[in-house]
């Protein structure tokens, strides 16, 4: 099971790297009233919030792949270690993203 942990936390956060920019821009075009210019949107710290995200993802990601295939092996049911990736996950990824949001919105 250890050997799912490294390319959990890789997958995790290659994908993290890659949208976060465009998680931003939803982030904050959601917390305005009024629309802002695209200058602002795109240029004004794209990734800031993104320390919690580099904290959060690799564990976020290896438990889930741990976690679903540790039940899988068990059960085989697909839907058992969906469920069981997806709670293990969400211990980390909830507190992490909850963060990331107020960051990004320059609230934190």
């Amino acid at each position: 099971m250890l050997t799912l942990f490294l390319p959990g936390a890789m997958a995790g956060l290659a994908v993290d790297l890659a949208l976060y920019p465009l998680d931003t821009l939803k982030t904050r075009l959601q917390g305005r009233t009024a629309l802002p210019t695209c200058t602002t949107l795109l240029l004004s710290s794209p990734y800031r919030g993104i320390q919690a995200v580099l904290l959060g993802s690799a564990p976020s990601a290896s438990l889930f792949f741990a976690a679903f295939h540790a039940t899988l092996d068990r059960t085989d049911s697909l839907l058992l270690a969906s469920l069981a990736g997806e709670t293990a996950s969400c211990l980390i990824r909830v507190p992490v993203d909850t963060f990331k949001q107020r960051m990004q919105a320059g609230l934190a």
